[in-house]
Protein backbone atom coordinates (compact mmCIF):
# COMPACT_ATOMS: atom_id res chain seq x y z
CA UNK A 1 0.00 0.00 0.00
CA UNK A 2 2.16 2.83 -1.35
CA UNK A 3 0.85 6.37 -0.88
CA UNK A 4 2.02 9.66 -2.15
CA UNK A 5 4.17 11.56 0.26
CA UNK A 6 1.87 14.55 -0.23
CA UNK A 7 -1.05 12.60 1.27
CA UNK A 8 1.02 11.56 4.28
CA UNK A 9 2.34 15.10 4.69
CA UNK A 10 -1.21 16.48 4.52
CA UNK A 11 -2.30 14.01 7.20
CA UNK A 12 0.46 15.19 9.54
CA UNK A 13 -0.15 18.85 8.76
CA UNK A 14 -3.86 18.43 9.55
CA UNK A 15 -3.11 16.68 12.83
CA UNK A 16 -0.50 19.30 13.74
CA UNK A 17 -2.88 22.14 12.96
CA UNK A 18 -5.61 20.54 15.08
CA UNK A 19 -3.16 19.94 17.95
CA UNK A 20 -1.95 23.54 17.80
CA UNK A 21 -5.57 24.72 17.90
CA UNK A 22 -6.29 22.57 20.96
CA UNK A 23 -3.17 23.94 22.66
CA UNK A 24 -4.32 27.47 21.87
CA UNK A 25 -7.84 26.91 23.24
CA UNK A 26 -6.86 25.20 26.47
CA UNK A 27 -3.45 26.68 27.27
CA UNK A 28 -2.26 29.69 25.24
CA UNK A 29 -5.42 31.79 25.21
CA UNK A 30 -6.35 31.34 28.90
CA UNK A 31 -2.73 31.88 29.95
CA UNK A 32 -1.58 34.71 27.71
CA UNK A 33 -4.69 36.69 26.68
CA UNK A 34 -5.53 39.13 29.45
CA UNK A 35 -9.21 38.95 30.39
CA UNK A 36 -9.89 35.92 28.19
CA UNK A 37 -11.55 33.93 30.97
CA UNK A 38 -13.76 36.70 32.42
CA UNK A 39 -17.35 35.61 33.01
CA UNK A 40 -18.98 38.99 32.43
CA UNK A 41 -21.49 37.78 29.85
CA UNK A 42 -19.93 40.08 27.25
CA UNK A 43 -17.32 39.48 24.60
CA UNK A 44 -13.86 39.16 26.06
CA UNK A 45 -10.49 39.70 24.39
CA UNK A 46 -10.27 35.91 24.07
CA UNK A 47 -13.37 35.54 21.87
CA UNK A 48 -11.80 36.00 18.42
CA UNK A 49 -8.66 34.00 19.29
CA UNK A 50 -10.94 31.17 20.44
CA UNK A 51 -12.90 31.33 17.17
CA UNK A 52 -9.63 31.14 15.23
CA UNK A 53 -8.30 28.29 17.38
CA UNK A 54 -11.48 26.22 17.09
CA UNK A 55 -11.42 26.83 13.32
CA UNK A 56 -7.88 25.45 13.27
CA UNK A 57 -9.07 22.35 15.14
CA UNK A 58 -12.04 21.74 12.84
CA UNK A 59 -10.24 22.39 9.55
CA UNK A 60 -7.14 20.50 10.67
CA UNK A 61 -9.26 17.46 11.53
CA UNK A 62 -11.06 17.69 8.17
CA UNK A 63 -7.74 17.67 6.33
CA UNK A 64 -6.39 14.83 8.49
CA UNK A 65 -9.50 12.64 8.18
CA UNK A 66 -9.78 13.10 4.43
CA UNK A 67 -6.14 12.12 3.95
CA UNK A 68 -6.41 9.25 6.42
CA UNK A 69 -9.35 7.98 4.36
CA UNK A 70 -7.15 8.00 1.25
CA UNK A 71 -4.41 6.10 3.08
CA UNK A 72 -6.65 3.47 4.72
CA UNK A 73 -8.91 2.74 1.76
CA UNK A 74 -6.12 2.87 -0.78
CA UNK A 75 -8.26 5.36 -2.67
CA UNK A 76 -6.67 7.54 -5.24
CA UNK A 77 -5.81 10.96 -3.89
CA UNK A 78 -7.10 13.84 -5.93
CA UNK A 79 -4.24 15.04 -8.08
CA UNK A 80 -3.76 18.74 -7.71
CA UNK A 81 -2.82 20.41 -10.93
CA UNK A 82 -2.51 24.00 -11.94
CA UNK A 83 -4.34 25.57 -14.86
CA UNK A 84 -1.25 24.85 -16.97
CA UNK A 85 -1.49 21.13 -16.04
CA UNK A 86 1.63 21.31 -13.91
CA UNK A 87 1.85 19.26 -10.74
CA UNK A 88 1.54 21.47 -7.69
CA UNK A 89 4.36 20.99 -5.19
CA UNK A 90 5.76 22.84 -2.22
CA UNK A 91 9.27 23.68 -3.31
CA UNK A 92 11.92 26.36 -2.97
CA UNK A 93 9.78 29.17 -4.41
CA UNK A 94 6.96 28.41 -2.01
CA UNK A 95 9.34 28.36 0.94
CA UNK A 96 10.79 31.73 -0.09
CA UNK A 97 7.27 33.16 -0.53
CA UNK A 98 6.27 31.81 2.89
CA UNK A 99 9.30 33.43 4.54
CA UNK A 100 8.49 36.73 2.79
CA UNK A 101 4.88 36.49 3.96
CA UNK A 102 5.96 35.81 7.56
CA UNK A 103 8.34 38.79 7.49
CA UNK A 104 5.63 41.03 6.02
CA UNK A 105 3.19 39.88 8.71
CA UNK A 106 5.75 40.64 11.44
CA UNK A 107 6.40 44.09 9.95
CA UNK A 108 2.64 44.72 9.79
CA UNK A 109 2.11 43.77 13.42
CA UNK A 110 5.10 45.87 14.52
CA UNK A 111 3.85 48.85 12.52
CA UNK A 112 0.48 48.78 14.32
CA UNK A 113 2.19 50.24 17.38
CA UNK A 114 3.67 53.16 15.47
CA UNK A 115 1.01 53.93 12.87
CA UNK A 116 -2.23 52.59 14.36
CA UNK A 117 -4.61 50.21 12.60
CA UNK A 118 -5.68 52.14 9.51
CA UNK A 119 -2.40 53.17 7.86
CA UNK A 120 -0.63 49.77 7.88
CA UNK A 121 -3.81 47.90 7.00
CA UNK A 122 -4.57 50.14 4.02
CA UNK A 123 -1.00 49.70 2.78
CA UNK A 124 -0.94 45.92 3.28
CA UNK A 125 -4.29 45.40 1.57
CA UNK A 126 -3.36 47.67 -1.34
CA UNK A 127 0.05 46.06 -1.92
CA UNK A 128 -1.34 42.54 -1.52
CA UNK A 129 -4.24 43.13 -3.92
CA UNK A 130 -1.86 44.74 -6.44
CA UNK A 131 0.57 41.81 -6.34
CA UNK A 132 -2.34 39.37 -6.53
CA UNK A 133 -3.09 40.85 -9.94
CA UNK A 134 -5.83 43.39 -9.25
CA UNK A 135 -4.86 46.51 -11.19
CA UNK A 136 -7.98 48.71 -11.45
CA UNK A 137 -7.01 51.88 -9.53
CA UNK A 138 -10.44 52.91 -8.24
CA UNK A 139 -11.31 49.39 -7.10
CA UNK A 140 -7.89 48.96 -5.50
CA UNK A 141 -8.17 52.24 -3.59
CA UNK A 142 -11.78 51.59 -2.61
CA UNK A 143 -10.98 48.09 -1.36
CA UNK A 144 -7.81 49.15 0.45
CA UNK A 145 -9.51 51.99 2.30
CA UNK A 146 -13.08 50.71 2.52
CA UNK A 147 -12.42 47.32 4.09
CA UNK A 148 -10.30 48.64 6.99
CA UNK A 149 -12.86 51.40 7.65
CA UNK A 150 -15.68 48.86 7.68
CA UNK A 151 -13.69 46.51 9.90
CA UNK A 152 -12.77 49.30 12.29
CA UNK A 153 -16.41 50.40 12.59
CA UNK A 154 -17.56 46.81 13.09
CA UNK A 155 -14.98 46.15 15.79
CA UNK A 156 -15.53 49.47 17.55
CA UNK A 157 -19.32 49.81 17.45
CA UNK A 158 -20.52 46.19 17.38
CA UNK A 159 -17.87 44.26 19.29
CA UNK A 160 -16.56 47.18 21.40
CA UNK A 161 -12.95 46.34 20.59
CA UNK A 162 -10.75 49.43 20.27
CA UNK A 163 -8.03 49.33 17.64
CA UNK A 164 -4.71 51.20 17.84
CA UNK A 165 -4.96 54.82 16.65
CA UNK A 166 -2.47 56.73 14.57
CA UNK A 167 -0.46 58.45 17.33
CA UNK A 168 0.07 61.76 15.52
CA UNK A 169 -3.50 62.40 14.34
CA UNK A 170 -6.72 61.11 15.89
CA UNK A 171 -9.06 60.31 12.96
Amino acid sequence: MKHATVTTANLWVGLSLAAFGVAAVFWMIPTYVTGAVADTGQLTPGFMPRVAAWSMVVFGLIVAVSNLHVILTDARATAEESEENEELVFGRNEIVNTVILVLMAAAYVASLTFFGFMVPTVLVLGVTAYFAGYRRPLGLIGFSIGLPLLLEQLLWHVLNIPLPDFPLVNF
